[in-house]
C-alpha cells in the first residue's frame, strides 16, 4: 500500500477483521512496484544470530512497565538522546476503544507509549513514510515490530546503514477489530468505560496480568484481572484468534530478518540457575532476550546498550521454550468453531460460549 504510486491499494477487513491489502482495478498502473516489495514474495533465509544473551535494564522504572526485560525503552531511550528516532507500536484507549499502531518519534515521553505488549495487530505502514523520509535526511532510525513488519520496513527502504530493526519472538496478531469488539462487553461486566487496557502489567507481580483502567460515573478504578478470565486474552496465549498466516509465519525459526532479536527468556532458571542462586545473575522473573543477528546490530547494541545488563547464553537455550524461534504457532482444535461464531454471531456469541465453558460470566 505505502509504496504504490497511484494510492490504488487500500487496507480492508475480511471477515474476522484482518487487514489484507486490496487493489483497486481502476486506479492501478500495473507498474509491479506492490509485487516487487512485498516481503513474501521475496523471502530470504535469513541471519543466523551470532550472538546471544540474558538482558535486563538496569533502570528499575523502565524494567517496570514494560512486559519483560526493558531492552528495547533503553535502546530507543538511547538512540533519541543520541539524535535518533524510534519506532514503535502503541496503543490508546478510550471509551472502551482501542487504536493499534505505529508511532516515530524523537520524544522521551512517546518511548512509554511503545512500551508494554499489545497482542493486536499494529497498523505499522502509518509510520512506514515518515521513516522513509527520516532515512533519506541521514537521521538515524531505530525501528520495532513484528518480523514481517521489519521486513516491510527493509524491502522499502533498501534497509541502509542508518536504520537498525529490532523484532520481537511474535506468537501470532489477532484483528484490532475483534479486540474492540470485546472490550464493550469487558466493559459492561466492569459497569464503566475502559480508558486504558494493558495486556501485561507487573504491578500485581503476576506474569500474565491485565490492567484496566475503569471509568465509574467520574471515578477511576484500577483494576488487575487473571489472563485466563478475559476470554480475547486468554484465546490471544492458546492461540485460537491469530490471523490465518501466522499459523504458516515463513519468518519462524533460527533466521532471523532483523538486525536484533528480542523477547521474553522463558526457562532462564534451567540454564542459568547455578549463576542465579550464586548472585552473578540477579533472581528475576521478568528476563528478556537478545539475539544479535548482524553486524549492524552488533555496533548497535555495543553503542547504545549501556541500560542493560548483557549475559552470555546461548540460542538454542533461548529457543528451548520459544517456539516461535523453531516454528510456527499451531492452531488451537477451537479455532475454526470460534471463528465461525465471530463471523456469524458476534463477539458476544464467543464470549457467551467461553463464559459456558469457564463456569459463569465475570463478577
Amino acid at each position: 500500500m505505502t509504496v504504490c504510486p497511484k494510492q490504488a491499494i487500500s487496507m480492508e477487513e475480511d471477515a474476522y477483521g484482518c487487514l489484507y491489502p486490496k487493489i483497486d482495478l481502476f486506479g492501478c498502473v500495473h507498474c509491479g512496484k506492490c509485487v516487487r516489495t512485498c516481503p513474501h514474495s521475496h523471502q530470504s533465509a535469513g541471519n543466523t544470530p551470532a550472538v546471544a544473551y540474558a538482558a535486563v535494564g538496569k533502570c528499575h522504572q523502565t524494567v517496570q512497565n514494560s512486559a519483560s526485560g526493558g531492552v528495547f525503552a533503553a535502546l530507543a531511550q538511547s538512540c533519541v538522546r543520541k539524535g535518533g528516532l524510534a519506532a514503535g507500536a502503541v496503543m490508546d484507549c478510550d471509551d472502551s476503544h482501542v487504536d493499534a499502531y505505529h508511532l516515530l518519534s524523537r520524544e522521551e515521553s512517546d518511548l512509554r507509549r511503545m512500551q508494554g505488549s499489545k497482542y493486536v495487530q499494529s497498523e505499522a505502514w502509518r509510520s512506514y513514510a515518515g521513516v522513509m523520509e527520516a532515512l533519506k535526511a541521514g537521521e538515524p532510525v531505530l525501528f520495532s515490530g513484528t518480523p514481517c513488519q521489519t521486513a516491510a520496513i527493509k524491502a522499502l527502504t533498501g534497509d541502509p546503514e542508518n536504520l537498525v530493526t529490532v523484532d520481537i519472538i511474535c506468537h501470532g496478531v489477532p484483528p484490532l477489530h475483534m479486540l474492540n469488539d470485546y472490550l464493550p462487553i469487558l466493559s459492561g461486566y466492569l459497569l464503566g468505560d475502559i480508558t486504558d487496557f494493558r495486556f501485561r502489567d507487573k504491578s500485581c507481580g503476576k506474569r500474565y496480568a491485565a490492567r484496566i483502567v475503569v471509568d465509574r460515573k467520574r471515578k477511576t478504578r484500577r483494576l488487575f484481572m487473571k489472563s485466563s478470565l478475559l476470554s480475547f486474552y486468554a484465546y490471544f496465549l492458546k492461540g485460537t484468534i491469530f490471523r490465518e498466516s501466522c499459523y504458516s509465519c515463513p519468518y519462524t525459526g533460527r533466521g532471523r530478518v532483523s538486525d536484533i532479536t528480542i523477547g521474553d527468556y522463558w526457562g532462564i532458571e534451567q540454564f542459568h540457575g547455578e549463576a542465579i542462586r550464586s548472585g552473578q545473575m540477579p533472581d528475576r522473573k521478568d528476563w528478556s532476550c537478545v539475539l544479535v543477528n548482524t553486524e549492524k546490530g552488533d555496533r548497535f547494541l555495543e553503542t547504545h546498550a549501556d541500560e542493560i545488563s548483557l549475559y552470555a547464553t546461548r540460542w538454542e537455550w533461548v529457543a528451548e521454550k520459544n517456539q516461535q524461534l523453531r516454528e510456527p504457532v499451531i492452531p488451537e482444535k477451537n479455532r475454526d468453531r470460534v471463528l465461525k461464531l465471530y463471523a456469524e454471531s458476534g463477539y458476544s456469541a464467543v464470549e457467551a460460549a467461553f463464559v459456558k465453558e469457564h463456569g459463569g460470566r465475570l463478577r
